[in-house]
């Protein structure tokens, strides 16, 4: 009961926020219906490439590797374009494109990481709790 109490809030409270303080899409434009969205609108976030455990991404600079290999393998792939790189890991969400480039272009501006960007890291790649802490 106290979900839906809270969902309930959360939408009257996005339709009131979007009549008083209506709030262009940084994507396309478009009205940006819920605060969870960020600066995106929904259907820019839908368009938007988010990486999942099935994608296959280089353990270092994590872009997006073509092919696929075994579950045990997944550690070992490399792109090799990164190899005189001197961090020893980076890791994305998706791809940097659509809605996720506006979040990251927001946050040169203001400090606040949308809902729904939380929740993509957290329901792609899980990674070890060790990455996860180191996400955000």
């Amino acid at each position: 009961m106290k979900l839906k109490l809270a969902d309930k809030t959360n939408a009257l409270y996005d339709a009131v926020l979007s009549l008083l303080y209506p709030q262009a899409c940084a994507v396309c434009g478009a009205s940006v219906e819920a605060r969870a969205d960020g600066v995106a609108c929904a259907t820019c976030w839908q368009k938007t490439r988010i990486f999942s455990e099935d994608d296959l991404i280089c353990w270092k600079c994590g872009i997006l590797a073509p092919g696929s290999v075994p579950e045990e393998k997944r550690r070992e792939v490399r792109c090799r374009r990164c190899d005189e790189e001197a961090y020893s890991a980076a890791r994305a969400v998706g791809a940097y494109e659509g809605a996720l480039r506006a979040s990251v272009l927001a946050l040169k501006r203001e400090p606040h990481v949308s809902t729904r960007l939380v929740r993509s890291r957290r329901d792609g790649r899980e990674g070890t709790a060790r990455e996860r802490r180191e996400c955000f």
